[in-house]
Order: structure tokens, then C-alpha cells, then sequence
């Protein structure tokens, strides 16, 4: 009588992948707390407490490009339909070009992740351990010859997606010429803020309770995703971040007025919003709104497209920025965005100019990075991560003040464009938070300094702006720049 298999296999995970061309150097732990600097990419995946089941085992990874996500069937992670379902949809926000593949004795079963795919439990693909071909399995998905790649589609979605939302916002106020009833850098701040705050309550920087009380961050609003739905609230918001995190990522007021004076800058918040709603009416809050809860917009009015728990700020990639920027530009400004060369670079070609950047240093902890155009900062975000990741000393992970030190010691950006450096700023301070191993409460987030003038720099006068790019110096940041 034949013997069932056995669901369990007691050999150690690397020694299972190694049989599917898997091999040690190329696989990170996901199941355990960070330890190493190799996790910090994936801190959204990492259990945050030691009695914390972990949703995946391990990921295998291509010259920093996720390949293959893992969970072992035989450990302690969930392996069946429905937890597998919950965490492609995960993965997707991630906008990752991987599977996610289960260990199991003897196999290794292939499902592809994305939103809806997820609603199919079956796998597209079983890899007998035993098969000739079974060693040349993740090479396959090194050199993109896998042959169910066209099923790759979340690398898309999740930009599409959130592109829409801000593009109702722009399109709405802001005509083809970037001029319109608000001007354009107007509307990216108030969307952008809206942007940040929806990520500080996905990854739960912002809770309930921190809404209403003394010090609250927005008495009038009914719970932080009504943040910025009328005027007041907004006003009260916007206050709120400017003392908690003294950015000056988005701005929209005098910034004479110091941050940590949050009522006087909560009365000139409420003068502008107010202005800005006689302009173009109650429309923008509704705008503002829709980025907080995920809506979309249908026949003129927004309706509910996906539950937030799917697209989720805690997953998605901060890279998102500049497809935005790029987006913005063009559509703020066309002729400007063409002649100085906005494009936009895909976050799996600007990570592997990174990686390149730095391999030949010796001393790659105390590097200095300069983009003299950093654009939306893709670059400078990735630079930031891996200088923090060189700077981890044996266990002890970098903390607050040295994360701050590296941004403003060992990281700088310049461009032309205002609007490109709000939003560098803005994924630079995210990329901060994110890294920060306590960002609970969010008041120890707090920035020393902005980063105007300091991190980022913008050269040109306005003339320059306008300026095509054959009218500017080659091979030189121009007298515009201090020597410093």
C-alpha cells in the first residue's frame, strides 16, 4: 500500500532552493525581525514583533530586483489559498517584476502576483524538484525567459492607479498650459500633502485616537480619512504636519512663520484654503478626499473603486513620485517639461545605477551622492537607502540621528524645477520615516532643518524656467551654484 507524502520537509530552506537554481547569496529572510542590512528593502514585509507570524519566508532577489517571493509550506508561515490570495495582493502594491512561489517536499509551486489574479487559487506552474529543468528555474526569471512572464502585469497597475487619482486632481484645476484657477504648484502641495498623510496612516504612523484631544491632529475631522475634506480641516492638517515633522516638503504659506507656531500657520492654512475654495468651490476637497479613501472618478463624481486595504501605502514603493513628477510636469507644463528633458526613469534601471555607482568604492558608508538633476529624486531616494544600509554596523541598526546625518551630510540634489524638488523633498522625508526603526509617536520624526537649500538645491532664475535646455551651460551647474 503506497505511503502518503509527507507534508513536511526537515531539510533547511537554501538546501531545497538550491535545487531550483536558488542559491544562498541570492535569498534574504523575510520571516524573522530585521537583523541584516539586506532586509531594509522589504521592511514592509518583515514581522514587527518576535511573537509575529510572518506572512513570507524569503525572497530571491536579482541585483536588488525581487525575483521570487517564498513561503515554505513546511515552516510557520500560512501556505493555504486564502492566506496565499491575501499576500499576492500584498505583493502587488510592491509593483515587484516576481512570483510568489511555495516550497513544498518535493516541488516548488509558481503563482502570479496582482490584484486580481489573486482570485484564482491555482498555481501557473509546478516545478518538480526531481526534474533536468529544475536547476534552471530562477535563472529563467533572471533572464526573463520564464514563460509565463506575460502575466507580469502588476509593475503597472499600482502606477496607474494612483496616477489616476492625482490626474483628476490636475486636470480639473489646471489647464494644458499649467495655467488655470490654481496655480499648479498649488495643486500638486495640497495633493501631495493629501499623498503623505494617506502614507503615514497605512503604515499606522497616525492612529484613531490622535485625531481628536489636546494636541490632536484635526479636532474637526470625524477620523484621519475625513483629514482634509473642508477647509478647517484641511487647515488644521496641514498645521499638524508642518509642527510634527517641520517639513518643508509641500508649501503652501508664508514659511516665515515658524513651524512650531501651529496656530498662527493654522489661521494662514484656513486663509488660503478658504481663498482657494472661492476660486474653485468645494470641488478640491472632494479631490483631496478621494486620494485619502481611494476613490475614483466616474461621469463627473468619485465612487469607490478598491478597498485601501488592496492598494495599500505600507507596500507601495516611494518610486511612485516620479512617475508622478513626470506626469505633472507635462501636464503643468508642457513646453517647460519638454525642453528641459523630463523623463521619467523606471525604479529597476535608477536601482541598478545605483548598485553600480557605489561597487567600485571602498569606503561606501562615507559616500557622497550629487544628481545635478535629481528631478522627482529617484536617484537621491535610492542613494539615501543604500547609504543607510552601508552604515549598518554588525547588529546595531542605524537610529534616528544617524539616518538624519546621512540625508543631510552625504546627499544633495539640484534642478531647475520647483515642482520636481517638492517632490524629492517629499520622498526623501518618507524614505526617512520609513527607515526609522520607531516611528511611533510621529512627534520623534521631527526634521532638524529643512532641506531647501541644505539636501536640495534649485539653480536658475525664473527666467530659466522657461529657458530651453540648448540655452543652458553644458557639463556645469552655472553660476547659480555657491562653490560649497
Amino acid at each position: 500500500m503506497p505511503t502518503a507524502a509527507s507534508s513536511t520537509d526537515p531539510r533547511p530552506l537554501a538546501q531545497r532552493l538550491a535545487a531550483y537554481g536558488c542559491t544562498s547569496d541570492v535569498i534574504i529572510r523575510l520571516d524573522e525581525k530585521l537583523s541584516v542590512p539586506g532586509q531594509l528593502d522589504y521592511l514592509d514585509l518583515l514581522p514587527k514583533k518576535s511573537n509575529e507570524r510572518p506572512v513570507l519566508t524569503a525572497v530571491a532577489e536579482h541585483q536588488g530586483t525581487a525575483l521570487l517571493y517564498l513561503v515554505d509550506a513546511s515552516g510557520d508561515v500560512k501556505s493555504d489559498a486564502a492566506s496565499l490570495a491575501a499576500v499576492r495582493r500584498q505583493l502587488a502594491n510592491r509593483s515587484d517584476p516576481a512570483w510568489l512561489g511555495v516550497v513544498r517536499p518535493g516541488s516548488l509551486e509558481i503563482f502570479p502576483i496582482g490584484f486580481h489574479e489573486a482570485a484564482d487559487t491555482r498555481s501557473v506552474r509546478t516545478i518538480e524538484e526531481r526534474s533536468t529543468t529544475a536547476p534552471l528555474f530562477f535563472q529563467s526569471l533572471v533572464h526573463g525567459t520564464f514563460e509565463e512572464n506575460h502575466r507580469l502585469r502588476g509593475t503597472d497597475y499600482v502606477f496607474r492607479k494612483i496616477f489616476e487619482l492625482l490626474t483628476q486632481t490636475t486636470n480639473e484645476f489646471v489647464l494644458a498650459d499649467g495655467k488655470g484657477r490654481l496655480d499648479a504648484l498649488e495643486v500638486l502641495s495640497m495633493a501631495g500633502r493629501a499623498l503623505f498623510f494617506r502614507f503615514l496612516i497605512d503604515r499606522r504612523i497616525v492612529l484613531e485616537n490622535e485625531v481628536h484631544g489636546r494636541g490632536g491632529i484635526c479636532p474637526a475631522a470625524k477620523e484621519l480619512k475625513d483629514a482634509f475634506s473642508t477647509a478647517e480641516k484641511a487647515a488644521q492638517t496641514s498645521a499638524w504636519l508642518d509642527e510634527t515633522f517641520n517639513g518643508d516638503f509641500l508649501p503652501l504659506i508664508d514659511e516665515s512663520i515658524p513651524a512650531a507656531n501651529r496656530r498662527a500657520r493654522e489661521v494662514e492654512y484656513l486663509r488660503f484654503y478658504d481663498r482657494t475654495q472661492h476660486l474653485v468651490g468645494r470641488r478640491i476637497f472632494t479631490h483631496l478626499e478621494a486620494i485619502l479613501r481611494g476613490w475614483r472618478g466616474a461621469g463627473g463624481h468619485f465612487q469607490p473603486e478598491l478597498d485601501w486595504g488592496d492598494l495599500d501605502f505600507a507596500h507601495i514603493p516611494v518610486g511612485v513620485l516620479s512617475q508622478v513628477y513626470e506626469s505633472f510636469s507635462h501636464r503643468a507644463d508642457q513646453r517647460t517639461a519638454r525642453d528641459t528633458s523630463v523623463h521619467y526613469t523606471p525604479r529597476t534601471i535608477a536601482s541598478l545605477m545605483v548598485d553600480q555607482a557605489f561597487a567600485p568604492l571602498k569606503n561606501r558608508a562615507n559616500a557622497k551622492v550629487l544628481d545635478p538633476s535629481c528631478g522627482a529624486g529617484i536617484f537621491l531616494v535610492l542613494a539615501f537607502r543604500r547609504l543607510v544600509r552601508e552604515a549598518w554596523k554588525g547588529e546595531e541598526r542605524p537610529k534616528t540621528k544617524e539616518i538624519q546625518d546621512i540625508l543631510y551630510g552625504q546627499v544633495r540634489g539640484f534642478d531647475i524645477s520647483e515642482s520636481a524638488l517638492r517632490l524629492a523633498a517629499l520622498g526623501l522625508y518618507i524614505t526617512a520615516i520609513e527607515l526609522n526603526a520607531s516611528p511611533r509617536p510621529p512627534q520623534t520624526l521631527k526634521f532638524p532643518r529643512n532641506l531647501s537649500n541644505e539636501v536640495l538645491h534649485r539653480f536658475g532664475n525664473d527666467d530659466a524656467q522657461n529657458a530651453k535646455a540648448a540655452d543652458l551651460p553644458l557639463g556645469s551647474l552655472g553660476p547659480d551654484v555657491s562653490p560649497d
